[in-house]
């Protein structure tokens, strides 16, 4: 009777055993197998990542095109602004009595040479071709010369008449280019907005009236909504190697208590040469972001930027670290 009891006890521990080891061996057996599946044919990106600082991808800046005083200026931060409005007007008063002087003047050297022309003529022709006596004084002296009749004295005027001709001309000439200037700087005179988009002014000029050719007063920004985004980075030069024009980019905003969001973009600029700081060697990258919705930022945030290498397995990164290799 003991002999059959321990004979059924054997039998019931046996049977536990075995499904011990069923239940316990078989999921860890699979498990150590999709694992080395997984370390074998998975892969994840590799990446290198830097601090990077998001900026428009194009920049359009407002300068002071001439030397004169502020009249009008509509510039104001944060003002959404179209392309061709007027933004600044300039007090041009000055550069506009200069042209008046200059174009009265070229109608006096106009006025004078046609009498002068008409004194050559009337003496070729030996006869008064003045209907009235001119403000030059040519009337009078052909009358003189007529009566005169002496030959050696009328070529003499005739070569000083010829001469003076030729001293209106290129008074003209001068006087002409220097009208052309002036209409263009009285065009620059009202200063447009190159394109639409958002104004960012100058701190340092703002407010004044009195600012100097080629200040920039203002910077015109894309609205972020309708134009891609741009960001500006520094690269270790030890990384520059492993990094090409074309590739693709993870960027993610620093955001503090807030889940970060992600967006795609390319490298497209790789600065040909480098720059030396107290931190190290870098390169200037630049590239694109393309816009979303979803993604609320300014210009000058920062984030990082990931620079997509290439993939490896897993395997190959554990590999790789064991090994000290990249």
């Amino acid at each position: 009777m003991n002999i059959n009891n321990w004979r059924d006890h054997s039998s019931v521990y046996s049977q536990q055993h075995q499904k011990f080891y069923r239940w316990v061996l078989y999921p860890v057996i699979l498990f150590l197998l999709l694992g080395s599946l997984f370390l074998f044919f998975a892969k994840k990106e590799v990446v290198v990542r830097v601090s990077a600082q998001l900026t428009a991808t194009k920049i359009d800046k407002l300068q002071v095109p001439l030397e004169a005083n502020i009249k009008v200026n509509n510039l104001k931060e944060n003002k959404e602004v179209k392309k061709g409005e007027v933004l600044v007007t300039f007090d041009t008063s000055i550069l506009q009595n200069e042209k008046e002087q200059f174009e009265q003047e070229n109608t006096s050297l106009e006025e004078q040479k046609k009498a002068a022309q008409l004194f050559i003529e009337s003496i070729a022709k030996e006869q008064n071709l003045f209907e009235d006596d001119d403000e030059f004084g040519y009337s009078n002296q052909l009358k003189s010369l007529l009566l005169e009749k002496e030959t050696q004295n009328t070529e003499q005027v005739l070569a000083t008449t010829k001469q003076k001709i030729a001293v209106l001309i290129e008074t003209q000439k001068k006087n002409n280019y220097t009208l052309k200037n002036i209409t263009e700087q009285l065009v620059r005179g009202t200063l447009k907005s190159p394109s639409t988009g958002i104004v960012h002014l100058n701190e340092e000029v703002t407010g004044q009236i009195d600012v100097s050719k080629g200040t920039v007063l203002a910077e015109i920004y894309p609205k972020q909504k309708e134009s891609q985004l741009m960001f500006t980075a520094l690269l270790p030069a030890d990384e520059v190697t492993r990094i090409k024009a074309g590739m693709g980019v993870h960027f993610k905003l620093d955001k503090k208590g807030v889940a970060s969001q992600t967006i795609e973009g390319t490298l497209k600029e790789i600065s040909e040469t480098s720059i030396t700081t107290e931190q190290g060697t870098f390169y200037t990258i630049k590239g694109t972001l393309q816009p979303s919705k979803y993604f609320n930022n300014r210009y000058g945030m920062t984030g990082e930027v990931s620079l997509i290498i290439g993939k490896k397995t897993y395997w190959q990164q554990i590999k790789d670290t064991l090994l000290n290799q990249e």
